[in-house]
């Protein structure tokens, strides 16, 4: 499972950059803005360098930039809709860092650390992102992550209601679709499985002989037969 087909789109202050730059200068024309230069941090070569490595790298190193980014103070507080849209970059990324930790930590088969790393994802996204669409993408990630952690331990029911508000948020993400075909699997519910993975091939033609082991998925799911938990990853 790569950092690139679990989010298929760069970290939201790289995303964001243009968006945080306008912010700035909108933000420096304002009395009571004075907290620019914080801000201004979010768009330095070594944050975009920390954001690529833990979103784009793998194992311990990615992890530790990830860590880096959700070990980062609280923004201090802005005047208005400028300034808050600003904290709002601010806290997408640190939920997408908790995300994309968590998936680091179980590729280093350190599990309930990814389980914790997960949950602080969403707690973070729910709390702090608000309903906007624009931020859908890193939502859907975080929801995705908790879904795959919630799946690897045994929290099927929970797994997969984490993976269908992962879908609903960002419907062409296929590697989330590939996590609910497993957790249905499991779950017994063969139709929903296969559904899912007819949503996949769809998405990614390419997808099932990047990861021929979901043919497996398949196949068990054909047959009626349950793949326990953890069998499979997506």
């Amino acid at each position: 499972m790569d950092s690139e087909r679990i989010l298929p789109h760069r970290s939201p202050t790289e995303l964001n950059a243009s968006v945080v730059g306008v912010g700035l200068a909108v933000c420096l024309s304002l009395t009571g803005c004075a907290s620019t230069d914080y801000h201004r941090s979010m768009l330095s070569e070594d944050a975009q360098q920390r954001s690529a490595r833990c979103w784009q790298g793998t194992g311990q190193a990615a992890l530790a930039a990830c860590r880096e980014i959700t070990s980062l103070p609280d923004p201090p507080s802005m005047p208005g809709s400028v300034g808050q849209g600003l904290n709002r970059i601010f806290y997408a990324e640190r939920a997408g860092a908790y995300a994309m930790g968590s998936i680091h930590l179980r590729q280093l088969k350190r599990e309930q650390e990814a389980f914790d790393a997960s949950e602080k994802a969403v707690a973070v996204a729910t709390s702090r992102l608000g309903t906007d669409a624009h931020y859908h993408p890193t939502l859907a990630l975080a929801y995705f992550a908790r879904g795959l952690s919630r799946g690897f331990a045994n929290q099927l029911e929970g797994s997969e209601i984490d993976l269908r508000e992962a879908v609903a948020l960002k419907p062409d993400y296929a590697t989330a679709w590939a996590a609910l075909s497993v957790t249905t699997n499991a779950r017994g519910d063969f139709s929903e499985s296969l559904k899912a993975l007819e949503r996949v091939a769809t998405l990614d033609p390419k997808y099932l002989e990047k990861k021929p082991q979901l043919l497996e998925v398949r196949s068990a799911s054909l047959a009626g037969r349950r793949l326990p938990p953890g069998t499979v990853s997506p």
